[in-house]
């Protein structure tokens, strides 16, 4: 097993006269999600900083990728549409080995176990992997291809990694619980990039453009439009606000495996007139600065990066006390808490925020200034990097010693 990390293990500058430290992030990016969001979050940051240099693997092309080419971050693709996975794997030791990077940072189970594999293979003195989630319930096929990357990943991590940066504290005790070394495991919590996080349009032209009225209530909520996200305990509560705010509208904007089943379901309760199901956009900041209360039911979570970007946008918040949002949301502070999968009170939070607008205006100010002080891309990036020196000082000392 690779040498841990302890979690509070301090910052080691590099010299002024040594190279900069050259890190490659590998993920998939089949998806625009809170992992490939953060990611690109993050090398904003990183991609500023003179002690390192950063590349990035993808297995798709994307969004993600057009992100990172923006910021001028050499992406190299190796495209899981058109290559089998062993192909994937041989291509990695190929970059990997040519490129001889000092460190690869991995993020999800594919490209964990892949990734880290290969990166030994290569050669790289370093692995560190985020987790930013915990896996999604599937079907069929897809269940069971899921369940073997993530007993691959464990394996792998535990193996080969050096260290794993949980996203949240309870993931962090999640991993210990789990099996993981303590020392093997730190938390790092997810961040913005505040300048990034902007409306452009007006939120009364958003609303014209997606067909609600004006002075409708609106409350929407942005994921992957899968069952972990909850989205079905938002449309039962729904019923219950329309009962006393009879013009409220509901806006989900995101894709999925569950759009299909969302719409019946929205369709079975008599919702479909106050539903919007606009898909995935990339003005979606646009879209939530339209909202009035920005309600995430998730079922669990890390620190999921569509609560951070609708706090920073001074969204009235209520959430799901799953997983790591009880770390950023504290209940009539910032934003409203409430269990997971209970309608009532969902609908019941909702309709409070809806009642009394100086609270929601003093939670949506709470939540940007939670934000600017604890939620920054600077932040986050800074940790980071103190991360990537501290594993790389103790591979150097390691490799010393046993030559």
């Amino acid at each position: 097993m690779a040498t841990p990390v302890l979690a509070e293990l301090p910052a080691t500058s590099r010299a002024a006269s040594e190279p900069a430290l050259r890190v490659c992030h590998v993920i998939g990016a089949d998806l625009w999600a809170g992992a490939e969001t953060q990611v690109a979050s993050t090398m904003a940051y990183l991609v500023e900083q003179p002690a390192i240099t950063v590349t990035a693997v993808l297995f798709n092309e994307g969004r993600l990728a057009d992100e990172l080419r923006r910021l001028g971050i050499g992406v190299i693709v190796l495209d899981e549409t058109r290559t089998s996975t062993l192909g994937i794997f041989l291509g990695l030791v190929r970059v990997l080995r040519a490129h001889r990077f000092d460190l690869v940072h991995l993020h999800k189970y594919k490209d964990g176990v892949l990734g880290s594999i290969a990166a030994r293979l290569a050669g790289v003195p370093c692995i560190v992997r985020t987790m930013h989630g915990l896996a999604e319930p599937l079907r069929g096929w897809e269940q069971l291809k899921a369940r073997v990357y993530e007993t691959l990943d464990r394996l792998t991590l535990q193996c080969l990694a050096d260290l794993v940066i949980a996203v949240s504290q309870r993931m962090t005790e999640t991993l210990w619980e789990s099996g993981y070394q303590p020392t093997m495991v730190t938390c790092i919590r997810n961040g913005l990039d505040l300048q990034q996080v902007k409306a452009v349009r007006k939120p009364q032209d958003m609303r014209r453009a997606l067909g609600i009225e004006p002075e409708s209530l609106v409350i929407g909520t942005v994921g992957r439009l899968s069952a972990i996200k909850g989205h079905v305990h938002l449309l039962r509560a729904a019923r219950r606000v329309l009962t006393h705010q009879g013009r409220a509208r509901f806006v989900f904007v995101g894709d999925g495996p569950l759009r299909n089943e969302l719409l019946i379901t929205a369709a079975e309760l008599q919702l479909a007139a106050s539903c919007a199901f606009p898909g995935a956009r990339r003005d979606v900041y646009d879209v939530m600065s339209a909202m009035d209360i920005f309600a995430l039911p998730s079922l669990n979570e890390g620190i999921p990066m569509s609560l951070l970007e609708a706090m920073a946008l001074g969204r009235p918040v209520v959430a799901s006390a799953v997983g790591g949002i009880p770390e950023v949301i504290q209940d009539h502070v910032n934003g409203r808490l409430v269990p997971p999968g209970d309608a009532e009170a969902l609908a019941a939070a909702c309709l409070e925020l809806a009642g009394d607008r100086e609270l929601a205006r003093a939670l949506g100010a709470h939540a940007r200034q939670t934000i600017e002080d604890s939620f920054t891309h600077e932040r986050c990036g800074s940790a980071l990097l103190n991360v990537y020196q501290g594993v790389a000082s103790i591979s150097e000392r390691r490799i010393r010693q046993l030559s």
